[in-house]
């Protein structure tokens, strides 16, 4: 049955509680809204509860989730309550229930990685009055201190005592660990959804939007400051003064429109566009007592680029195909960087530029060899400067480590098809192209992608992803991956990639990294929005979120290029595909565009290690640093964590066009 329901054995004992509760917490200054319980149905019992808050404390209101499932008594709620609906469905709901107001008693379950489109009950709640918001779940994650067989200290949870039953890792869904040390990635982002004043940032002007019920923005430091392609360049005092509820646009100041203007001069035309950033910071102008003056409590960031009207599209460069007929034991081609020359053999190619060997194996169907060397002294050896780049060859990557809301939407088993054309991927070599360029020479082949288990079929009638390998006589090397759903044939009705892009795996000695992109901490397509164009620094053991279970993590977006190297400087520069690209975007009538990106990723372990262990302290020895850049992978979400999926806006569906560009160099 129903309890507490309508039976009166349960009313004195529950409304001594409410008693009890009010009496020890009517001064709390936190205390906004009362709560006759939880989860417990409906009744008139709890009706009777409610009535008794506002007896006691007519001022503030009262709140119970289960009306939302019991109508027969709607006045023990002052409010609609509901847990984890999705955005769209607090929209509708409001759409035909326009009596009281909304919250989410809990939302964004932030289970592992997590917290994936906040940002769409957060707008909602600026568009929408009736929506007054919701409380995550959870704060921290309810895991104990143990040590293992080993003495080894970490986080436990659920089963790891021994019990049974037990939910394992599900009440890991803090945005805090269990030792109140903040999940980076999702602070992050929760801090941006929830901070009460937004900037609006345009080329010469800052809208400010203050959302505080009671104080102006004249409690504030805000500091304007302007970085050229990811250095700051200059910074600059605004003198704001918005009264709660209210918004305001301030011409940005003269230092910053000045350096503006500097930009702007020394772009050196069509051939060279310079990206800048203007970032707006609200900080405190005191300390308070959760917080010193200078902590920064809000920001906005316009991203802009100079020669805004030049023209995207990129010219194809002419090049010749090579046949069998053509070949020599060795080709040379004269650019304008140098020589670069090309040798075939039976069962390898070689290209070697100025600064550069590399060999690419039909057999492992590959790029087996890459290393800084080239024309340069007698060509007798190597210095142990002109080690290899890569410790494994770079591999065309469709698979990330399921996280906590993948395995809760079952994710693997429904994309699983593309773990296996991750893992098992098998190279065409008689599909091998060889092209040469004015200043390149490009290999182009096909990997076949075995995405069914159940048939066997040819491997020329499986679908199939081209990889480019073009060659500089500078040393840089262009990755290109190529995915066209018009040639999978009976394959067309793939499901959503995890990831499209490329895994490198370098010496462990390069561990720490660099990047110009979104940060500073992890963000993904979903889950972005806290994040902002900047130049981090860090290591790769860092990078790796201390979830309880280890899954996918470390990922950053918008990243223009990134260095991964060892504590010498030596290492890789990875490059996102050169060109700009239309924002599809205006402020104030002028038309944006910002330079391409791509995804990044840098960690200890492959997506297979970290998916392999339940906790931190099963992953492997440390033997190669990972690298992963990639057109995108698709989001985190986390409007629950038993159900709910990635929407299908922050996924990549294998029904369209995909294509991807990386370029590496030595360094």
């Amino acid at each position: 049955g129903i309890v507490p329901g309508d039976d009166p054995a349960w009313r004195p004992m529950l409304l001594d509680r409410v008693n009890s509760c009010y009496q020890r917490d009517k001064n709390h200054p936190s205390i906004l809204i009362w709560s006759v319980g939880n989860e417990s149905f409906g009744g008139s019992v709890i009706r009777d509860m409610a009535d008794r808050f506002r007896q006691l404390d007519p001022d503030r209101p009262v709140h119970y989730e289960g009306i939302f499932h019991d109508r027969t008594w709607p006045e023990s709620s002052d409010m609609e309550s509901q847990m984890y609906p999705s955005a769209e469905a607090v929209e509708a709901f409001l759409q035909e229930h326009p009596d009281k107001p909304f919250i989410c008693c809990e939302y964004t379950h932030a289970m592992g990685n997590s917290c994936g489109g906040m940002h769409r009950y957060t707008d909602l709640a600026l568009r929408e009055p009736r929506y007054q918001g919701g409380f995550i779940w959870d704060f921290v994650d309810q895991s104990l201190r143990m040590k293992n067989r080993y003495g080894e200290e970490f986080q436990a949870y659920g089963g790891d005592c021994g019990e049974r039953p037990t939910d394992y890792d599900f009440s890991g869904n803090g945005i805090v660990d269990g030792t109140r040390r903040p999940y980076a990635g999702k602070m992050q982002e929760v801090k941006f959804n929830y901070q009460p004043v937004r900037m609006e940032v345009g080329p010469d002007s800052v809208r400010v939007l203050n959302d505080n019920l009671f104080i102006s923005t004249d409690r504030y430091d805000c500091v304007v400051e302007l970085a050229r392609e990811g250095v700051r360049t200059a910074e600059a005092q605004l003198v704001t003064d918005v009264p709660p509820l209210s918004e305001k646009t301030y011409r940005l100041p003269e230092a910053i429109l000045d350096g503006i203007a500097r930009i702007e001069d020394e772009a050196s035309g069509p051939d060279a566009p310079v990206e800048y950033t203007i970032t707006v910071s609200m900080r405190l102008a005191e300390d308070c007592t959760w917080a010193k003056r200078g902590h920064e409590t809000a920001f906005g960031q316009g991203v802009f680029t100079t020669g805004t009207g030049l023209n995207t599209a990129e010219k194809k460069p002419e090049c010749s195909r090579i046949t069998g007929r053509d070949w020599l034991r060795t080709i040379r081609l004269d650019t304008p960087c140098g020589p670069l020359d090309l040798t075939r053999g039976s069962f390898n190619v070689g290209i070697r530029g100025e600064s550069f060997d590399a060999l690419f194996s039909l057999l492992r169907g590959g790029l087996v060899s890459f290393r800084r060397g080239g024309h340069r002294g007698t060509g007798t050896g190597f210095s142990a400067a002109d080690r290899e780049l890569f410790a494994k060859l770079p591999r065309p990557c469709f698979w990330r480590a399921p996280t906590s809301n993948d395995d809760g939407n079952r994710m693997a088993a429904r994309h699983g098809i593309w773990k296996l054309a991750d893992q098992y991927q098998v190279p065409r070599p008689e599909t091998l192209e060889i092209f040469t360029e004015q200043d390149a020479v490009l290999l182009q082949m096909k990997y076949a992608l075995p995405v069914s288990w159940l048939t066997e079929p040819p491997l020329d009638q499986l679908p199939f992803v081209t990889v480019g390998y073009r060659f500089r006589a500078d040393g840089k090397l262009t990755l290109s991956l190529d995915w066209d759903p018009l040639q999978a044939g009976d394959w067309r009705n793939l499901p959503s990639m995890p990831v499209f892009g490329f895994l490198f795996r370098m010496d462990a000695d390069c561990d720490r990294f660099s990047w110009y992109g979104r940060g500073p901490a992890e963000n993904y397509v979903d889950r972005c929005r806290g994040a902002r164009l900047g130049i981090y620094h860090s290591t790769v053991r860092d990078n790796m979120s201390p979830y309880l279970v280890p899954q996918e993590c470390g990922n950053r977006t918008g990243v223009r290029r990134a260095e991964v190297t060892d504590a010498r400087g030596r290492g890789v520069r990875f490059m996102a595909g050169s060109g700009l690209r239309d924002r599809k975007k205006e402020v104030r009538g002028m038309r944006l565009f910002e330079k391409s990106a791509m995804e990044f990723s840098v960690l200890p372990y492959t997506p297979q290690e970290l998916e392999n262990a339940s906790h931190p302290y099963e992953l492997p020895p440390v033997h190669y640093t990972t690298v992963r850049c990639s057109l995108m992978q698709m989001g985190v979400g986390g409007d629950d964590s038993w159900g709910a999926r990635t929407l299908p806006q922050y996924c990549l569906p294998a029904g369209k066009k995909l294509h991807f560009e990386v370029t590496v160099e030595g360094i």
